[in-house]
């Protein structure tokens, strides 16, 4: 039977002497966004075009932390890939 604080509650808690030991490298994410507008009178109608990720990277968001499974280390969450978004507004005056 294990006695004291957080017995068996499976708490992580990493020790290092560098507080950056466990970080991850920066994320740099490009996202674009063109827009024409168009008016006829009363009526006024907008299109846009937006990408997401432009560059199409994949940086890792999480990798699985527990090192006493299986599946430590793996890869949890990655960046999504690049989304492109075609869209139209109409607007009335």
């Amino acid at each position: 039977m294990r006695n004291g604080i957080n017995a068996g509650t499976g708490t992580d808690v990493p020790v290092a002497a560098d507080a950056d030991t466990f970080r991850f490298p920066d994320i740099h994410v490009v996202d674009l966004r063109v827009e024409k507008e168009f008016r006829l009178s009363d009526v006024g109608l907008t299109l846009g075009v937006d990408v997401f990720n432009a560059f199409n990277e994949s940086y890792v968001l999480q990798r699985q932390s527990i090192l006493a499974t299986n599946t430590s280390d793996h890869v949890v969450e990655i960046l999504s890939p690049r989304v492109l978004r075609v869209g139209a507004r109409l607007s009335f005056r």
